[in-house]
Parts: C-alpha cells; structure tokens; sequence
C-alpha cells in the first residue's frame, strides 16, 4: 500500500474512526463461497488528514454458515 502513501495505521485508523460504513451489496458473485457474505464500504481520514475509503468483505464457512473473516478487498484515496 505504500505506492499510495497509506499504511497498516491508516487501515486501523479508517475502520475505528469510521465517518460512514455503507452496505455495498451482497457477493453474489460464482465464487461467494455463502450467500451471507457482504461488501461494505467504509469511509474515514488516513493519519495524515486524506479522505480515503476501503473496502471489507464478510466472509462465512460455505457448508455451516459460520463467519469465518473480515476480508480487507481494497484501500484507496477516495
């Protein structure tokens, strides 16, 4: 993540200081492993003050329907 100047600290910063967390929709993609597993969008500000957002999935056990995960998808400058 370094390429866009964001760190593991601005991760953790994005998530417990979230401005706004945005159900994305469900993953209903062929390789959703469980129709529970979701996206959400989490917007917030990087340690040093720039508005970015990342993306989270859930992510459930495909034959019991236990969550297993939180599964970081993607992390950016918005």
């Amino acid at each position: 993540m370094d390429k866009a100047e964001l760190y593991e600290a601005d991760v953790e910063k994005v998530i417990m200081d979230a401005d706004a967390i945005e159900k994305a929709m469900p993953a209903t993609s062929e390789r959703a492993s469980h129709p529970d597993n979701t996206h959400y969008v989490i917007h917030g500000t990087s340690t040093r003050g720039v508005t970015v957002y990342c993306k989270v999935c859930s992510n459930y056990h495909p034959q019991t329907g236990l969550f297993i995960e939180w599964k970081l998808t993607s992390f950016t400058h918005k």
